[in-house]
């Protein structure tokens, strides 16, 4: 330790694949490194860091310590000098447990249905947000508003970000379906189709009731005026919603990832992949009908969050690219390759390209 009562050893936590690469940084220090068995402790690996290099950004020279060769699973830390890494294991799936809790997370996000206490523990509560909405822009206009996923620390629903997260979720699937095998459980658990597809399923429900039946452009979120007090359980936020008008990022983001679950949940549900890719469809049609679109600001009365974005490039070559995919219409791929030609990042999806900051929530 050193004077501050701080490591400056440190490891991952969670544990190390017994198989692969395992190295701890060490800040400030160098030299002979010793991997100690917590059970036993011995010494069961000595080893020497890297020479020390210098990391501006964080203002201390770094060096690593190397110790893959040790595949042993068990419980060890490291010491170097008079400094002891806090304690790590190593194992043949040592991520299992965060991984299964991630997922898990998704559920407890959930809106506009009771949390059971045998999914959701201590964080059960009662069906919440279960009335209509209303269009910002007709007052008088009413529409169905439940479900989804409450956004990453307040109860608003945003298109955006949520569309974002069912494709983070739907790619792992993609890339490693074998990740997935276990229940996490559920409510929807069957054995048939996995739970992750379950999840996204809830989130893809309630993306369909962001897209106007009028026009196929998607409303950019679904919050109230205000963000309620931090105190207020979900069940409690009886302020009204709204529909905040729609945007073409909204829109280009619904029409990426409907597109994208067509092809995901073709071999479970036919009929369901097909409402993906018909909306999918309606939403890219809207984009070429309204080329030049004003970048989303929220209304003079609203102060949840904004995700402006005034470049929404992006979100039409992600949604081109997965359409032509998964269709594989050549309109699609003309689409894309124009969009291809134009400066915007390609490999990154943003919500505030052009600097635009949330306005601070006030409760």
């Amino acid at each position: 330790m050193n004077g501050q009562g701080q490591r400056n050893i440190t490891v991952n936590q969670i544990g190390y694949p017994m198989n692969s690469g395992k190295i701890a940084v060490i800040a400030n220090d160098s030299g002979a490194f010793y991997l100690v068995d917590d059970r036993l402790g011995e010494i069961v690996l000595e080893g020497n860091t890297t020479d020390p290099v210098m990391d501006r950004v964080a203002g201390v020279t770094i060096s690593q310590a190397d110790f893959s060769s040790w595949t042993t699973p068990g419980t060890y830390h490291i010491e170097l000098n008079d400094n002891k890494s806090a304690s790590f294991s190593i194992s043949e799936q040592p991520y299992e447990q965060v991984h299964r809790g991630l997922l898990r997370a998704f559920y407890l996000f959930r809106c506009g249905m009771k949390l059971e206490e045998k999914y959701a523990g201590a964080w059960t509560h009662q069906a919440c947000h279960t009335q209509e909405g209303i269009v910002y822009d007709e007052p008088s206009r009413k529409l169905d508003s439940c479900g989804g996923w409450h956004d990453a620390g307040d109860y608003g629903k945003y298109t955006g970000p949520g569309a974002k997260a069912v494709a983070d979720l739907l790619l792992a699937y993609e890339l490693h379906s074998e990740a997935f095998y276990q229940a996490t459980p559920i409510p929807e658990t069957d054995g048939k189709t996995p739970d992750i597809l379950h999840e996204c399923r809830y989130e893809l429900e309630w993306l369909f009731k962001m897209q106007d039946e009028r026009n196929g452009g998607v409303f950019h979120k679904l919050t109230t005026k205000y963000f309620p007090a931090l105190h207020v359980m979900p069940e409690n936020d009886h302020d009204e919603l709204y529909f905040l008008p729609v945007s073409a990022t909204a829109t280009g983001c619904f029409a990426g990832v409907m597109a994208m679950a067509c092809r995901i949940y073709m071999p479970f549900d036919p009929e369901f992949a097909q409402h993906c890719l018909q909306a999918a469809r309606r939403a890219w049609s809207w984009l070429e009908e309204h080329p030049d679109v004003r970048g989303f600001r929220n209304p003079m009365d609203v102060y949840t969050g904004e995700y402006g974005d005034h470049l929404d490039l992006d979100e039409r070559y992600w949604a081109a690219a997965e359409l032509y995919r998964t269709t594989g219409e050549s309109t699609y791929h003309e689409d894309f390759l124009e969009l291809a030609k134009k400066s915007f990042p390609k490999y990154e999806l943003g919500w505030a390209d052009m600097g635009d900051m949330e306005r601070s929530p006030i409760y």
